[in-house]
């Protein structure tokens, strides 16, 4: 009978293990990694900085390489120079 319990023990130590296991893998799944927090971060800045890029008289967006910024602001290049026609 000793050896019966004994692998009753051991069944039952192996059940525990599993199930702690299996919770703590859900537990370790559930928190978001670090590199997604990140690339969210990223993500927030890029569309904070497309917002301000826009155009001051006609709140068109912008293209960096095609408008201009001048007086502290951003401006199209139709309404650039419709200001200095």
């Amino acid at each position: 009978m000793p050896l019966v319990d004994v692998l009753i023990l051991l069944g039952a130590a192996a059940l525990v293990v599993g199930v702690a296991g299996w919770v703590g893998g859900k537990a370790d799944k559930s928190r978001p990694d670090k590199d997604a927090i990140d690339r969210g971060i990223a993500n927030a800045e890029r569309i904070k900085r497309e917002r301000e890029q826009r155009c001051t008289q006609c709140d068109k967006p912008i293209d960096p390489a095609v408008d201009a910024y001048a007086q502290e602001s951003w401006w199209c290049r139709d309404c650039w120079s419709k200001l200095h026609e």
